[in-house]
């Protein structure tokens, strides 16, 4: 599972939008990533001071996606959810056979 990012590269890149609710009400981006040459790419901000809040968004990112994978039919919410959980859990044990970078942090 830990194999390098399987993905097509994008030249140029491309980025997502803004969440429509930031640009109306404002906000703080704390996470972005990138795939770059099979690799994780990441800005970030440590904002929390309680560390375990990145394990709720990090919770909360994983049952979007799951959502986003069942509206497109490639999976129900379940199982993707439980796909991700294992990923998840084993690509925390293990070291990556990836290159990742953490961009600055601010």
């Amino acid at each position: 599972m830990s194999a390098p990012f399987d993905h097509k590269p994008a030249v140029p890149y491309q980025a997502l939008q803004v969440p429509p609710a930031a640009l109306e009400r404002g906000g703080l981006e704390v996470l972005r990533c990138a795939v770059i040459d099979d690799g994780l790419h990441v800005t970030l901000r440590p904002v929390f001071d309680d560390t375990r809040m990145w394990g709720r968004v990090l919770a909360d990112v994983a049952r979007q996606l799951a959502h986003a994978y069942a509206h497109q039919e490639r999976g129900n919410v379940a199982d993707v959810i439980a796909s991700i959980r294992l990923a998840f859990d084993h690509d925390l044990n293990v070291p990556p056979e990836s290159h990742s970078e953490v961009g600055p942090l601010t």
